[in-house]
């Protein structure tokens, strides 16, 4: 029998290929953080991976199964997706349909993945360019001083801050479990505040104004916030 072993990016496992010349199909079987293959002598490397790819979703069940975590929910862009863990030689994520399966080394690390999952799906977004289209809607020039961070930190408490010292915009990355639309809703509420610093009739009136939808946007938050406190985080 020969050995050989090589790593699978797309499942994020370490697979084993054992050829056995007494075999005259593939079997598999899952060990902690890595994945065994028994294959007949006759089949080539590329083959095997062509048998991988094709039952790809059903060794991801079985890896996820081996888990003593139970599968939760996590919204993503106002979806919900069934998360679900695998045990893995590194920490990274898949999103996958209707599921996102989480990998992790140590279940120490599982939090701090999921909030690296929604950084790194904010950064995707486009998100200068709704702010540059944002900034046009006010037709004070001086508006133009403000800027928006690109450094996103996962906070609950708040979807965007508005410095004032400072003219600056922050964006908490747990603005990625909403609908994106509400980075252009969370873009004008912060941009307001560069005229009023509180929550004033003038503020209203102005947020109004330039963006319309606001109060029925709000209403819709509503409804989501009682889905997503039942997220895994």
């Amino acid at each position: 029998m020969t050995k050989t072993t090589f790593f699978s990016d797309e499942l994020n496992i370490q697979i084993t290929v054992v050829y056995n010349p007494k075999l005259k199909r593939i079997n598999f079987r899952f060990k902690p953080q890595e994945f065994y293959i028994s294959a007949a002598k006759k089949l080539t490397l590329k083959m095997i991976e062509k048998y991988i790819e094709k039952y790809k979703d059903y060794i991801l069940k079985y890896c996820c199964n081996q888990s003593s975590l139970k599968e939760q929910i996590l919204h993503l862009w106002g979806k919900p997706y069934n998360l679900v863990f695998v045990k893995s030689p590194r920490n990274s994520y898949l999103i996958s349909e209707d599921t996102i399966y989480i990998y992790y080394t140590n279940e120490n690390n599982i939090k701090k993945n999921i909030r690296n999952l929604y950084k790194n799906e904010l950064s995707k977004k486009d998100i200068n360019n709704i702010f540059n289209n944002m900034i046009t809607k006010f037709t004070d020039c001086n508006i133009k001083s403000c800027y928006l961070s690109n450094n996103y930190k996962y906070c609950k408490s708040f979807l965007g801050r508005f410095y004032q010292k400072t003219k600056e915009i922050e964006l908490s990355s747990f603005i990625a479990k909403y609908d994106e639309s509400l980075i252009y809703h969370t873009l004008c509420h912060e941009l307001c505040h560069f005229y009023y610093f509180n929550h004033s009739k003038e503020f209203k009136k102005l947020l109004l104004k330039v963006d319309p939808y606001y109060s029925k946007n709000k209403q819709e938050l509503k409804k989501i916030n009682k889905e997503i406190v039942k997220d895994y985080i």
